[in-house]
């Protein structure tokens, strides 16, 4: 009796020509696939997702300007004291939260009209010492950007920067993950 191996099978009558009619269309629907998932799918899911959470922080942006522009009106018309706009705004405000567990988080410029990057930072955690901040500038981290990270900040980011590089920043602060001192 002839012993039968793969090359006497193919040699039979089934050819070479068989397998590969199989092989190759399972093979090449297989790479489709993927690339369909990773090129299509999950980048449109990405920014379906990306244009929710940018929705929110507009509303919530929009809603803690609101509150603001209303005291300070009141303010200017007379009808509250400067104190106590600010402490009603700054209530109304700490009621707004971003995200499932309620985080709040504020990207703070360096150089502002009035009031620095340093001092705005001291004030915000004075009034919650829990709050998480981003801190953002056109210069680079030395100097006082340096300071403010050593008294705490969660994170910097170097103007100019675009949505995705600030998303990710956000996202690695709320996950809680180490960011002081990093640039992009």
């Amino acid at each position: 009796m002839k012993k039968m191996n793969f090359r006497s099978i193919f040699h039979r009558g089934l050819g070479y020509s068989a397998p590969l009619r199989v092989i190759v269309p399972v093979a090449l629907t297989f790479v489709l696939f993927l690339l369909s998932v990773f090129l299509i799918f999950i980048p449109s899911m990405e920014e379906r997702m990306m244009a929710q959470k940018r929705e929110m922080v507009r509303e919530l942006t929009d809603s803690a300007w609101s509150i603001l522009d209303l005291h300070a009106t009141r303010a200017g018309n007379g009808k509250l004291t400067l104190e106590d706009a600010q402490t009603r705004a700054i209530d109304i405000i700490r009621k707004l939260r971003y995200g499932p567990k309620g985080k709040d988080l504020v990207i703070l410029d360096m150089i502002m009209p009035g009031m620095g990057g340093g001092e705005t930072y001291d004030r915000l955690t004075k009034m919650d010492p829990h709050i998480l901040v981003l801190l953002s500038s056109g210069y680079s981290i030395d100097g006082q950007a340096t300071e403010i990270l050593k008294r705490g900040c969660n994170g910097f980011i170097q103007k100019p920067f675009n949505i995705k590089i600030v998303s990710e920043k956000i996202r690695e602060i709320l996950n809680g993950r180490e960011t002081t001192g990093e640039t992009r």
